[in-house]
């Protein structure tokens, strides 16, 4: 979470821990640990308060009265980085999408002022007839961006028939976002991507023809995955991610140089579930071994590299190699 909130360029000047057998139903944090954040926010003069896990409206609401200060939970915490990345036109209508549905069953708790601030005779209700109001326009823009989308969808289909034509095997690359999967893509010749020490670099899906050695093939690079990633953020990426529902095979790319590289491929592993891609062939590629002290690098049964030195790229160019050879001759 801290990483997500410096992607943010946001500092984090203090981290609470409490257990998970004491969230509550109403205010999400127990009383006592209401007290506790309230003084250390006063204290050390904090903006916001990020919750690690994704709260409801009411939870919200209770927790701002409750602490006076602005509180952001886990999935404001990556629509807010999303919006920060999404360069392109796609990009951007996906970002908003996720942003309406994600304001949609919130709209009570924003409207909320005004029955406070007009209340008196002739006011009741005028908070609600706007609240539904509002939940129309939320609606209607959102329908109008699937239209869009949909457009984009069928502008994918179009590419991709064209590429089907030459009956080329097709790599998707997934994984943990900041894994190094754009570093992948680029280490094949063609168009590139920015590769950059960061979450959620890329948001789009980008995808070229390349060469190994007398092998053709095409390989897509993809937007990152994430622990507790919002079905509706998944939804909202459906576009993008049709070009990954329709490859021949996924390549995960895994960060092993991160000490929980294992929650991270299960995260991912979990996404492929929902998205009913647990079923394709899949190449598990071991990146950041550089990393890695040599004495804790377990190479049994483990495809492990290093893209950015180079390290046992050859064995991954291998593995591609025979992949294509058995695609080929199957067709």
């Amino acid at each position: 979470m801290i990483a997500l909130i410096e992607n943010l360029e946001a500092d984090v000047i203090e981290t609470l821990i409490m257990r998970e057998d004491s969230i509550t139903t109403a205010t999400y944090i127990g009383k006592g640990k209401i007290e506790e954040l309230r003084a250390l926010a006063l204290e050390k003069e904090a903006k916001t308060v990020v919750i690690n896990d994704n709260i409801s409206p009411s939870q919200k609401k209770e927790l701002e009265a409750s602490l006076e200060i602005k509180v952001l939970d886990r999935t404001e915490i990556i629509i807010a980085i999303f919006a920060s990345r999404a360069l392109t036109k796609e990009a951007q209508l996906q970002v908003e999408k996720a942003q309406l549905q994600y304001l949609l069953p919130r709209l009570t708790h924003l409207w909320t002022h005004l029955s406070r601030q007009q209340g008196g005779i002739g006011m009741k209700g005028v908070g609600e007839k706007q609240i539904e109001i509002d939940r129309r326009l939320v609606k209607s823009r959102i329908a109008r961006l699937n239209d869009d989308l949909e457009d984009v969808k069928k502008y994918r289909i179009v590419q991709r028939k064209k590429r089907l034509k030459g009956d080329l095997p097709s790599f998707a690359l997934v994984g943990y976002t900041n894994a190094g999967k754009s570093s992948l893509f680029n280490f094949f010749k063609g168009k590139t991507v920015e590769a950059k020490d960061q979450l959620f670099a890329t948001l789009d899906t980008v995808t070229k023809r390349v060469w190994l050695t007398d092998k053709e093939f095409y390989i897509a690079d993809t937007v990152g995955f994430i622990t507790n990633l919002p079905h509706f953020l998944v939804d909202s990426f459906k576009a993008t991610l049709e070009e990954v529902l329709i490859c021949d095979y996924l390549i995960h790319v895994i960060d092993y140089s991160n000490s929980h590289y294992d929650k991270q491929m299960e995260a991912v592993n979990q996404i492929l579930v929902e998205l009913g891609m647990n079923e394709k062939p899949i190449i598990n590629v071991y990146n950041k071994c550089d990393l890695v002290d040599d004495s804790l690098v377990d190479n049994q049964d483990k495809l492990i590299v290093s893209i950015k030195t180079g390290k046992n790229m050859d064995q991954f160019k291998d593995r591609i190699s025979k992949i294509i050879e058995g695609h080929q001759s199957k067709r």
